[in-house]
């Protein structure tokens, strides 16, 4: 395979995870209670963003790939750093597409919910993890460093981690 080609298919991998993490957002249970997993579309939901994460799994080594020799050992531990979160990210959400919402349907289990229990704010503990937080900004500067794609795509991987934080503080501030 060509390399362009690989870039191509990798970047249209990455193209189509931010549609997909939209709509996973747009039909996102407002909170991990019982309730809202009970009522609401965990699974659909957790199901399109763990798709969109393993798009991100499928385009990030091409996109690496493109840029491994510019970038130097920061794009290094960008690269791994970003694959570590993106299949942590894989795993969770499928766990609370699966076994967290069949447990939510047992009156027996539905006490391990409580104050957060058995979710225990998992993913939103792992979007603001160290890991969480440096893999995107240490990407997004060995993008930048690269120069091989337009400097505000690398500011876009780094605004990443304050836009999800602002984002997520407003959700959570709802009624």
């Amino acid at each position: 395979m060509r390399a362009s080609t690989l870039l191509r298919l990798s970047g249209g991998a990455l193209m189509l995870a931010l549609p997909a993490v939209i709509v996973g957002g747009l039909t996102h249970p407002r909170s991990e209670d019982v309730a809202d997993i009970l009522g609401g579309n965990q699974v659909v939901s957790h199901a399109i963003y763990a798709f969109a994460m393993a798009l991100v799994l499928l385009g990030l080594p091409g996109l690496y790939a493109a840029h491994a020799e510019r970038s130097g050992l920061i794009g290094l531990l960008g690269f791994v750093a970003m694959m570590l979160f993106a299949a942590y990210h894989v795993y969770m959400l499928l766990y609370e597409a699966g076994p967290v919402a069949s447990l939510a349907k047992d009156p027996a289990a539905q006490r391990l919910f409580a104050d957060g229990g058995i979710v225990d704010r998992g993913t939103l503990r792992a979007w603001l993890s160290p890991l969480g937080v440096i893999a995107p900004i240490l990407y997004g500067v060995a993008l930048s460093r690269a120069r091989l794609q337009p400097r505000w795509s690398a500011w876009l991987v780094i605004a990443f981690v304050p836009v999800f934080v602002g984002l997520t503080g407003f959700a959570e501030a709802l009624p």
